[in-house]
């Protein structure tokens, strides 16, 4: 029997989630950079993640993204100058590509990484790593057991979700005459459904590749064609799979193939 998990729970897998996401992606993304000496990058990445960080403590109300940077800062990077962070690192780095007049930024510098010491114009991207991670885990114990930070993390999880890993699956079919059958029996299915909050679907289309064909969902954006492999319209509309129906129906099995690698979404 299928246990039925309370709504404590739910959130606590939520939460857990989160945690998993931001020391798997947010972390391992940013010590990739510095282990590749790209501290350029590194520091991007580290200052997009005091801001998702941020997000997800306070859940900031419009014009309160400064202020709650700052106070995530002072909270859990305290020997950080939240100005300087705010104002050097993340606005004028992270969109300008530019940096403040006095600090400095660099890979590592020996003797200040071994005083763990931060100067007014001088940061490390491997001492900031360093005290990320130990503000994340703090972070994490935070959202865990405050009840404010919980509600917030869980109301931000809700409208900006984590990234999270899965697995890209699409359909192929083995002859021309299995992609027409799934075109004539989805198009009336799909065919004016919304893949996403914009984008309508418009009609069906095969395509092939070598000697195998796949069915694919066109939108229209402008003058703009967009489109989806029918298999993951279906699973967001919750309809039957291509490869069931032709299954169910005693027709030629179609092949799932996986995408080939795993996809961030």
């Amino acid at each position: 029997m299928q246990q039925i998990l309370t709504i404590k729970q739910q959130e606590d897998a939520i939460l857990n989630q989160i945690e998993k996401s931001f020391k798997t992606y947010a972390l391992g993304d940013i010590r990739d950079a510095i282990d590749r000496k790209k501290s350029i990058a590194a520091f991007i990445l580290a200052s997009c993640f005091i801001d998702q960080m941020t997000a997800y403590r306070y859940n900031p109300k419009q014009g309160e993204g400064g202020k709650r940077y700052g106070e995530f800062v002072s909270n859990y990077l305290p020997k950080y100058d939240h100005l300087k962070m705010y104002e050097d690192l993340r606005c004028k780095l992270v969109h300008n590509y530019s940096i403040g007049k006095y600090l400095k930024i660099g890979i590592e510098h020996e003797i200040l990484d071994n005083l763990n010491r931060v100067y007014s114009d001088l940061i490390s991207i491997r001492q900031l790593e360093r005290d990320l991670i130990v503000a994340c885990d703090n972070f994490c114990i935070d959202i865990k057991n405050d009840p404010l930070a919980r509600r917030n993390a869980l109301k931000r999880h809700k409208k900006y979700p984590i990234l999270v890993e899965s697995k890209y699956d699409y359909t192929t079919y083995d002859t021309e005459e299995e992609a027409d059958i799934i075109i004539t029996t989805y198009t009336p299915l799909v065919v004016g459904q919304k893949i996403n909050s914009t984008n309508e679907i418009h009609y069906l289309r095969k395509e092939k590749f070598a000697d195998i064909f796949i069915v694919l969902a066109i939108s229209k954006e402008g003058n703009f064609e967009k489109s989806v492999e029918l298999t993951q319209v279906c699973l967001h509309l919750k309809l039957i799979t291509p490869i069931d129906f032709l299954n169910q129906n005693n027709l030629n099995a179609a092949n799932i193939h996986n995408g080939g690698h795993n996809e961030v979404k």
